[in-house]
């Protein structure tokens, strides 16, 4: 079921049928909700090389179609989890390196300690 977000149709002063055939009509319920600046953004996610091609059905179906609009907005959410965790493995993949790094050296500074000392 399509939902219109948020509508008084009344300050419009469209006619029912009109109504009806943009409730019906994807293409021209999003340029009735364009000429009037009702806007609903894209999330950044979904500008994606992938989805260069479909920009314009993408607009228009997460817009109109509820089921679509939830599958887009789990992919954004995993997009963003997945830079996230990304971000954590590599801070924590560097601090890693920069321990093992100083175990090393301190390792070789012991062993140069203790065979100066005998």
């Amino acid at each position: 079921m399509l939902v219109i977000p948020n509508l008084d149709l009344s300050k419009y002063n469209v006619p029912v049928c009109f109504i009806l055939f943009v409730f019906f009509s994807p293409k021209y319920y999003t340029k009735f909700l364009i000429q009037n600046h009702i806007y609903m953004s894209l999330p950044n996610e979904l500008y994606s090389a992938k989805f260069a091609d479909y920009l314009d059905s993408l607009k228009i179906l997460y817009l109109v179609d509820d089921k679509f609009k939830v599958i887009c907005d789990d992919y954004c959410k995993s997009k963003v989890n997945t830079e996230k965790y990304k971000k954590k493995f590599e801070k924590n993949f560097h601090n890693k390196l920069q321990s093992e790094n100083l175990s090393k050296e301190l390792e070789e500074e012991i062993l140069i300690y203790l065979i100066r000392k005998e």
